[in-house]
């Protein structure tokens, strides 16, 4: 794409729906978010960035009223959206549109199967890519604000104006080092990570990561698991973040105090010991219902998945482990945290030491498999 061509800023539903026909038949779009997420569970998207090979159009998602046009764009799987560090914007996608590109291409991942860099940033790819310096002036600005800026609309332009052909170049050498197919299969993984997070039975496991949850007992940490989904469901409903609701240290301490109680009254909760005691006042009401309820959660109660600190033997398979990565990532030119990063080796090392096996789970068993599994499982084996 020329390095200036014509930006084009689209406020109607008939613009934005003729352009989505259009790109219908690309082969591929490049795409981004910008938006405010300071005070809110869900980000507020403020403006949606598209370019094709001819112009860039920027969208303003505060005059849209009909996406479906776009929608239809999304789950075109002949058309690639073309994005880089998707994470939020697929989350953005998701909960804005309901809905979630069928062909993704995410411009940082591909950066790390080249080897090029983990979590690399775009203006230090397009700088690596074309020597171009993009600016990064406008990152703080407040997008809900309207008129937008010139300087604004530049640097929104400027966030898509060279994915396309950063995108190609990437795409090339993937396919020339045979690493297609293990991007396509981390990018299966991604997307199925974005739609997990809206899903109220994943809400239902939140309760392991947080910290020191394996010193409960068993009754505090089923409590604490319904406390968990209770608070991810309250702060959609408020669209507050979630420690705006109950840090994780005060719901923590309430099902550690009433863990041994036959009844948990109003009175019982008002009486703990917290850090935002207002909390407490607010929501005891609710959160007596909640406590006393039979035990109906969705999940069995599974302490396997808890943060353990990693002691002993442990210690010693993990840096043997972290070892081989950092070995195969210099072997195949890789971001070594994209091979093996430490949860995934505890979580390796964990299944292990209950069934014996090389277990990878959580979508790893493809392309890392076929990189680590024989030096994996030869040291598992030797160290324990």
């Amino acid at each position: 794409m020329n390095e200036s061509p014509e930006v084009s800023y689209i406020t109607s539903d008939e613009e934005f729906a003729t352009l989505c026909r259009r790109w219908q038949d690309s082969f591929a779009i490049a795409l981004d978010t910008e938006f405010m997420r300071t005070n809110t569970f869900y980000a507020k998207i403020g403006l949606l960035q598209i370019a094709d090979e001819d112009a860039v159009y920027l969208i303003d998602p505060l005059e849209i009223k009909d996406w479906d046009c776009f929608r239809e764009l999304l789950i075109n799987s002949n058309c690639i959206i073309v994005v880089h560090s998707a994470s939020e914007d697929l989350n953005l996608l998701l909960t804005h549109t309901a809905c979630l590109p069928k062909n993704l291409f995410d411009t940082q991942l591909a950066a790390a199967f080249l080897g090029l860099g983990f979590s690399l940033s775009y203006q230090a790819l397009v700088e690596q890519q074309t020597g171009i310096t993009v600016e990064k002036g406008e990152t703080r600005s407040d997008w809900l604000r309207r008129p937008l800026t010139e300087n604004q609309l530049q640097y929104a332009a400027n966030d898509v104006i060279y994915l396309l052909d950063i995108a190609n170049t990437l795409r090339d050498a993937l396919i020339s080092k045979s690493r297609l197919s293990w991007f396509e299969a981390e990018t299966e993984t991604m997307l199925k990570a974005a739609e997990q997070v809206e899903d109220e039975m994943y809400w239902s496991t939140l309760y392991a990561g947080i910290s020191n949850a394996w010193k409960l007992s068993d009754e505090a940490l089923r409590l604490s698991r319904r406390l968990c989904l209770w608070r991810e469901a309250e702060s959609r409903l408020r669209n507050r973040p979630r420690s705006w609701i109950v840090k994780d240290n005060d719901l923590q301490a309430i099902a550690v105090a009433v863990a041994q109680a036959a009844v948990v009254d109003e009175g019982l909760l008002r009486s703990v010991k917290v850090q935002e005691p207002k909390f407490l006042q607010r929501y005891a009401r609710d959160l007596s219902k909640i406590l006393n309820e039979q035990d109906s959660d969705a999940t069995p109660l599974d302490r396997s998945n808890l943060n353990y600190p990693v002691e002993g033997s442990d210690r010693k398979t993990l840096k043997s482990l972290q070892k081989i990565v950092e070995d195969k990532a210099i072997q195949y030119q890789l971001a070594p945290e994209l091979l093996g990063r430490k949860k995934h080796l505890l979580d390796i090392i964990k299944r292990f030491n209950q069934t014996g096996k090389l277990n990878w789970g959580g979508g790893q068993e493809n392309w890392r498999q076929e990189i680590l599994a024989t030096e994996f499982l030869t040291s598992l084996t030797v160290v324990n």
